[in-house]
């Protein structure tokens, strides 16, 4: 936690006017990167820092950029908050604000800072707020060294103010190969009214399958493990949302106040809150699409939504043709994509007008004040090309195409038959060109970059990193590679995942796999296994080796406070 008693009284008393300042300037739930040109501002951020231990002694690197950062705003004057773009792009969001139980009179201030790909250096803080600028708890920060995303949490306690109205803020720093920016943001809370919880029902997105997570299917779907398919839009990542809430009559004079939200639905007021999904495996993220650019985000999200004729209930429906679209950018394999829905609702106390109080359905693991807990969410995709023929247990080759689920392959490893059960099969297109294989006995395959496929040297690789000269495994033993090329493929695509509970228990690291087209390759569960490794392999690396050389005395000086 920050330490604010490293300010001085004079310099602690200056901090929260400028804090009322800074504030002053930035919209709610709008990312904004703050002018070091200005003095106040400045001096706000260096406060910041300074109760988080960072300073130019102990963090040479980041105040050098700093430095530079209001050099260089000295020259210019633009518009600082962070627009809505067509591409996965750095996210700075508060994604959970809430009390921890509607009783409760701890509130959370988590917040969550992500860049797309491996950012030199991520810091991160959060803190609590009354309506007057009294703190209500201590601020919270985080960093991270050559990373993608990095969250921060604090807690604030209310009973330490009488006022009803709340903030909760945070402010964050990324250095690139973009060079460095800064993100402030703020959100609004109060306790006038209250949600009743027990209401609060999701319909989408939800587990439709019995499978861990909610599986989105990219360009194929799994027959036995798909909740929602995807292939119908392979321009953009589609993520159907409905549910509803209700207040609690606990409060009789609460209402939803339907004069905001008709506002909300015909643009001539902003609606506070946002819908992010973040990329947890690559980093990055996407705010939901403004359908084209008719309609700001949330504004789209607003004209799905109905009040019930008392008032009390809400709901909101945004399925089918009308699911939250999100750029095509954040359409890519991950077994970690992180929804955050924060819905800054308008409510009436009688007749006067109270801020929006936000509900958080997300499935960030991290959040402890999430009103709604989503399930994990992956995208997955596979296959093989149609007309890839497979082994079958009683030595038959017949196309991938003709599997059905119960079907029975043969598989080298297992004892006894040496036969696995089909449990799901999958099938759909690809847009990226597929790898095709040629070894020195004629064989030849064809199947998408992410493909397992079992080699002598290397165990499974995919194929994309599959080379001239590779030994691999086939069905009459070792082979040579010497071909592997490129080419589109317009036709449909297959996969399978093999082996029943009860067979696998039966089988080693790897060994779910099957013959195509003479080759042994990995099934969908091999292939799911690789990617998200591949997704993982960044947060393993040695520290020392991931650092940006020109960040290691901070890095150093960091682990030593």
């Amino acid at each position: 936690m920050a330490r604010p008693e490293v300010l001085s009284l004079t310099e602690l008393k200056t901090y929260h006017e400028d804090r009322s300042y800074v504030r002053s300037m930035v919209t709610p739930d709008v990312a904004t990167s703050l002018d070091y040109s200005d003095p106040r501002v400045f001096r706000f951020v260096l406060a910041r820092l300074k109760m988080a231990g960072k300073t130019p002694r102990t963090a040479p690197r980041l105040f050098d950029l700093i430095n530079q950062q209001r050099a260089a705003d000295q020259l210019r004057k633009t518009d600082r908050t962070q627009t809505l773009t067509a591409t996965r792009t750095p996210q700075h969001f508060l994604n959970s604000t809430n009390f921890l139980s509607e009783t409760s009179p701890y509130m959370e201030a988590n917040a969550l800072v992500t860049y797309p790909g491996v950012a030199n250096y991520l810091y991160i803080d959060s803190a609590t707020y009354d309506k007057n600028g009294n703190a209500l708890g201590a601020m919270g920060y985080a960093e991270k060294y050559s990373g993608s995303i990095v969250r921060v949490a604090a807690v604030g306690d209310v009973t330490l103010t009488s006022a009803l109205d709340y903030e909760v803020e945070s402010y964050a720093l990324i250095d690139s190969a973009e060079g460095l920016k800064n993100y402030y943001t703020f959100r609004e809370n109060n306790r006038r009214c209250q949600f009743d919880l027990s209401t609060l029902n999701i319909t989408d997105p939800v587990n439709h399958t019995g499978g861990q997570c909610v599986d989105l299917c990219l360009n194929r779907t799994w027959t036995g493990d798909c909740d929602y398919d995807l292939t119908g839009t392979p321009w953009a990542l589609k993520i159907p949302l409905s549910g509803s809430i209700g207040i609690t009559f606990n409060n009789p004079t609460c209402v939803f106040d339907t004069n905001r939200i008709a506002q909300y639905q015909n643009g001539t007021l902003t609606p506070p809150g946002n819908i992010k999904v973040v990329l947890a495996n690559v980093g990055g993220g996407c705010d939901v699409d403004s359908n084209n650019a008719l309609s700001t985000p949330m504004q789209n999200f607003w004209q799905h939504v109905t009040i019930s004729p008392d008032g009390k209930t809400m709901n909101w429906n945004l399925t089918g043709a009308d699911a939250a679209l999100f750029d095509p950018s954040c359409r890519q394999v991950q077994d970690q994509l992180e929804l955050t829905m924060i819905l800054g609702i308008p409510m009436k106390q009688g007749a006067v007008e109270i801020p929006p109080r936000p509900i958080v359905i997300s499935n960030d693991p991290d959040s402890q004040a999430t009103d709604w807990q989503l399930p994990c969410m992956t995208m997955t995709n596979s296959c093989l090309a149609e007309g890839t023929k497979v082994q079958l247990a009683d030595g038959r080759m017949v196309p991938i195409e003709s599997i059905q689920i119960g079907d029975k392959i043969f598989n080298p490893f297992h004892p006894g038959d040496q036969a696995l059960t089909v449990t799901d099969i999958a099938k759909g297109f690809e847009t990226v060109p597929m790898v095709r294989i040629k070894d020195k006995a004629g064989r030849e395959l064809l199947m998408t970059e992410m493909h397992p496929i079992a080699t002598v040297d290397r165990g499974m690789v995919q194929a994309r990193k599959l080379h001239v000269g590779d030994k691999v495994q086939t069905q009459t033993g070792v082979s040579q590679l010497v071909s592997v090329t490129r080419e589109p493929f317009g036709g449909k695509v297959h996969n399978l995942k093999v082996g029943s509970n009860e067979e696998a228990l039966k089988l080693g690291t790897d060994q779910t796999v099957v013959y195509a087209n003479g080759f042994l390759v990995g099934d969908g569960q091999i292939q799911q296994k690789y990617e998200s490794a591949e997704q993982n392999a960044n947060a393993r690396l040695d520290m020392r080796t991931r650092v940006d050389k020109r960040w290691r005395q901070d890095y150093v000086k960091s682990a030593t406070r």
